[in-house]
């Protein structure tokens, strides 16, 4: 018996969520890179990096760091492959250009977007499901996003 994915939300939401949490594992990758480095005088970089958003909640800093640091440092086509190949593993007809279109747009949206449509779909049931998208995704391209 095999099981098969019948697709329960539109396409453009799934393009949402895979495009939101590769912006966001994008963020920890910067941030964790960040935290890691040690500045001129012996210092962490971690304290003056916490010190410089502690008065930011979580919405201020996502917004903030994207805007900052992660737009120029985006890929649209691994992006789109990713995405691509999220539709395929969940047996989603083949993407067109309407939807790259659509994609394509969300790279000029105000992050503020970004970040609302990432905590929307954050709270879904599809945690795991976009885990083991992106995962296979990596296997597959052997890419850090």
């Amino acid at each position: 018996m095999t099981l098969t994915f019948k697709p329960c939300m539109a396409i453009e939401k799934l393009i949402d969520l895979v495009f939101t949490e590769m912006v966001y594992r994008k963020i920890q990758q910067l941030e964790e890179a960040t935290l890691s480095k040690k500045d001129e005088t012996g210092g962490n970089q971690r304290t003056k990096f916490r010190k410089s958003f502690e008065v930011l909640d979580e919405q201020e800093w996502w917004i903030r760091y994207a805007a900052e640091h992660v737009l120029e440092l985006l890929n649209h086509d691994v992006m789109w492959q990713g995405i691509t190949d999220a539709c395929k593993i969940l047996e989603y007809p083949e993407l067109s250009e309407i939807q790259r279109d659509y994609f394509e747009a969300l790279f000029d949206m105000l992050r503020f977007v970004w970040y609302q449509m990432f905590s929307e779909t954050k709270r879904t049931l599809f945690n795991n499901l976009i885990d083991y998208i992106i995962c296979v995704w990596k296997l597959k391209y052997n890419s850090a996003i």
